[in-house]
């Protein structure tokens, strides 16, 4: 029986290992390698019921041809809410680990699914054998790394419950919304400072109805930095500029893949700021959040510029961006040669036929390949792939 093996059980994993389950028609084994909650990985952790997904319900489904499908489950679920709604990420993790179970049970008479909790430290490349912490190697015909976003801070937010001690947290991006959401539900009552070098936070979401006109890009006969970029400005003249910067957005690979080193170093160090906070909104409850603690002086937003920056509280949170290359695991890869690293440092490309890679550490070759709408679309193709491979 042939073998494929998943390291990493966040959204990425659990999207690939269903399609393997749903379009396998010969007897095959997965194994699932992942160590703390399969189907939830690092967005979907059940932290806290006040994080919300950053995406309205109804373009959450998990499959990319029933993109209505997570409403759909909510629906079923009895959960009260809009189409527009922004839910609990909470749901969510219980929507990918429904679809899970459903999956194995729906298989089992062709897909065997293995789950081992245990952390993998190497890759023997000449064995085909994934190589554990403290549970003996496997031996797979095929691999995924699908290791998504790992958190930058390593802080445990529960430390800081009983305590009025002012914060620094290093980033005004997402994962900065996430922490003083967080603070807040707690009712943490300190001083919160975050600081960039812009002092840029993301942007609000809001919704257009269906009849509202939206831009219309073609990038085929012209795709260069300079063109793009000119055509997205004159387009914001006219067009409000959440429509003009969506509908750049089924493009955002092509227009990387096809950019030169020296344009992708451009976009990266002039505009990457820029499209990272129109790009990657917030919903209305978080900008809120936000805001009210900005008028009471409880949170304050600094720019600091290029320089060195020291915070001068005791508790400081890194919110600079997830770097998920950061690991013991995925350097022993670069060091070996089984993976290359961009030169960007952004993602990973495997040197091996029989590894294959998925989700954010792919942001090297596509850049937009971490939110829901991308990576659904990936999982189906890999698997399909993987199937025709074995």
């Amino acid at each position: 029986m042939k073998s494929i093996g998943i390291i990493g059980g966040g959204f990425s994993g659990t999207m690939t290992a269903i399609g393997l389950m749903k379009n396998s028609t010969a007897k095959i084994q997965i194994y699932l390698f992942e160590k703390d909650n399969l189907a939830r990985g690092l967005a979907y952790a059940d932290i806290d019921s006040h994080l919300l997904l950053n995406v309205r319900a109804d373009q959450m489904g998990a499959f990319p041809d029933d993109i209505g499908h997570f409403y759909q489950w909510l629906q079923d679920k009895k959960i009260e809410c809009e189409p527009s709604d922004f839910i609990s990420r909470k749901f969510y993790g219980d929507y990918l680990s429904e679809l899970l179970n459903s999956a194995v049970k729906e298989s089992a008479a062709v897909v065997k699914v293995k789950i081992i909790k245990n952390q993998v430290i190497d890759i023997d490349t000449e064995l085909k054998k994934i190589v554990f912490e403290t549970h003996a190697p496997v031996k797979v015909d095929e691999l995924v790394l699908a290791m998504g976003l790992k958190s930058p801070s390593g802080f445990n937010f529960t430390d800081i419950k009983q305590s009025d001690e002012p914060i620094t947290i290093i980033g005004t991006s997402l994962s900065m919304v996430d922490v003083v959401v967080y603070l807040k539900s707690i009712n943490y009552q300190g001083q919160i400072i975050a600081v960039s070098r812009r002092g840029r936070t993301p942007k609000e979401h809001q919704f257009y109805d269906s009849s509202v006109s939206r831009p219309v890009y073609d990038f085929t006969k012209n795709h260069s930095l300079s063109f793009v970029f000119e055509t997205i400005k004159n387009n914001l003249k006219i067009y409000e500029w959440r429509l003009g910067i969506d509908a750049v957005r089924p493009h955002s690979q092509f227009l990387w893949s096809h950019w030169t080193i020296r344009e992708r170093s451009q976009f990266l160090r002039y505009l990457r700021a820029l499209w990272d906070i129109h790009r990657h909104r917030i919903s209305p409850v978080h900008q809120k959040i936000l805001e009210d603690l900005k008028t009471s002086g409880q949170l304050k937003i600094k720019t600091i510029g290029f320089k060195p920056y020291t915070p001068t509280t005791k508790i400081v949170i890194k919110c600079h961006g997830p770097n998920q290359l950061n690991n013991h695991f995925l350097q022993k890869l670069i060091e070996k040669k089984i993976v290359s690293e961009d030169c960007f440092h952004l993602g990973i490309e495997s040197n091996k036929k029989w590894i294959h890679t998925i989700g954010p550490l792919r942001r090297g070759q596509l850049w937009e390949c971490t939110a829901v709408s991308e990576i659904r679309v990936q999982a189906k193709q890999l698997a399909i792939e993987l199937l025709a491979a074995l």
